[in-house]
């Protein structure tokens, strides 16, 4: 029973074994089969590249060793089992001071001056790589890769370009003429001379940040630099003391200015008072010549109403009187008439006193001025006195002339 037992569990081992290694040559044979796929697939994305718009992209072809130059920016065709080196269109070339992981580090350029000062310079040169295929075959056969364009080769023109530029320049010139020390080194290293006029690589930009003097030097321009300070000061007490002079002067003739204006304003409202009075005169002078004028004339009117008035009442009185003398020379015509029809002395006078009595009877009651004014201006006797005589001779004239007559 218990070797059945065992020949069982034999059986069942061998058929588990079997089994196993079954699906183990199943597997082997799949992997046999995607095994070409998946190189093909890995080689198929390792031939691909993807080149950045700020990268130059150079390929180097297998087995061949051809270099092929990617100028434009997306996914190209590099080929199987192929080297591919970058390189930036544009960086910089930086010789300053900088700390990394606690340590120091001075890559600022050392100079000296043509009258032995010396100094470190620091700053910063921008670059630019062609866009020639050619010029980067050049650069990537003869460089080979970005750190030795930057460090290497543009470092060591840049170098040469400041140590140059400096030995033209004393120390004190480089600070006093510091324009012109940094427009020559600027022109100098874009002039295209050294590895960059080979290699056609374009200079942008280049920044000055410092220069470092040695100490002799720069104890010189401390003294240098207090004497200019002084200088300076006493050129600026000297423009400052000008320049009160010449505010004192200005305010000097200012205020000359400002009272020759205020006099002129005092002459100008003197004489616009002296015109408004004589105006205000001529006006009352006038407006009392008007007023006298028209005084004068309305007692000029008056006058001639009250002569034309005298004239009216004067018409009135010898209308009157004329009609009353008519009246009274009728009645004594008549007594006349009959006194002559009489022949009677006594009868005549008797009718002359009557008609004397008649006639004064008569002129009592008339009021007759005792004057009256011409347009002549001169008086004149009562006219109906004058009338009443009058007619008293005339009367005895023509009496007596009738008794002559009949005589």
């Amino acid at each position: 029973m218990k070797k059945q037992v065992q020949t069982l569990n034999s059986e069942e081992k061998t058929i588990k074994e079997d089994e196993v290694q079954k699906t183990e040559k199943e597997k082997i044979g799949k992997m046999k089969a995607i095994a070409p796929v998946i190189l093909f697939a890995a080689g198929l994305y390792f031939s691909f590249g993807t080149n950045d718009a700020e990268k130059y992209s150079v390929v180097q072809k297998w087995p061949s060793g051809n270099l092929k130059v990617v100028t434009t920016a997306g996914l190209y065709w590099a080929g199987p089992f192929s080297k591919i080196t970058e390189f930036k269109r544009s960086s910089v070339v930086k010789f300053s001071h900088s700390e990394e992981g606690g340590e120091t580090i001075d890559e600022s350029i050392f100079v000296r001056f043509k009258d032995n000062g010396t100094a470190r310079i620091r700053g910063v040169v921008k670059y630019l790589l062609p866009d020639n295929s050619e010029k980067i075959r050049m650069i990537k056969n003869e460089l080979g890769n970005d750190e030795v364009i930057s460090k290497k080769v543009l470092r060591n023109y840049i170098n040469q370009v400041l140590i140059k530029t400096a030995s033209k320049y004393t120390s004190s010139e480089s600070i006093r003429n510091r324009a012109d020390f940094f427009n020559d080194i600027n022109e100098s290293l874009i002039s295209g001379e050294g590895p960059a006029g080979r290699y056609s690589i374009g200079i942008l930009s280049f920044t000055l940040n410092k220069i470092i003097y040695d100490q002799q030097s720069q104890a010189k321009f401390d003294e240098q630099r207090l004497l200019e300070q002084q200088k300076n000061n006493a050129k600026i007490q000297a423009e400052k003391s000008q320049q009160d002079a010449i505010t004192a002067k200005a305010e000097g003739e200012k205020l000359i200015a400002q009272t020759k204006a205020r006099e002129e304003n005092l002459k100008l409202e003197a004489a616009i008072r002296a015109d408004k009075a004589a105006e205000i005169a001529r006006i009352k002078a006038n407006q009392e010549k008007m007023v006298a004028i028209t005084a004068a004339k309305k007692e000029f009117d008056v006058e001639k109403l009250e002569l034309e008035k005298a004239k009216l009442e004067k018409e009135v009185l010898l209308l009157r009187a004329e009609g009353k003398r008519g009246a009274a020379l009728k009645e004594a015509e008549g007594r006349k008439a009959l006194a002559e029809a009489d022949n009677s002395l006594e009868l005549r006078l008797r009718t002359q006193k009557e008609m004397m009595i008649g006639m004064a009877q008569a002129l009592k009651d008339v009021k007759v001025p005792s004057a009256i004014i011409g347009t002549s201006g001169k008086s004149s006797g009562n006219p109906v006195l004058d009338l009443f005589l009058m007619n008293q001779i005339k009367s005895l004239t023509g009496t007596n002339s009738t008794e002559e007559t009949g005589k």
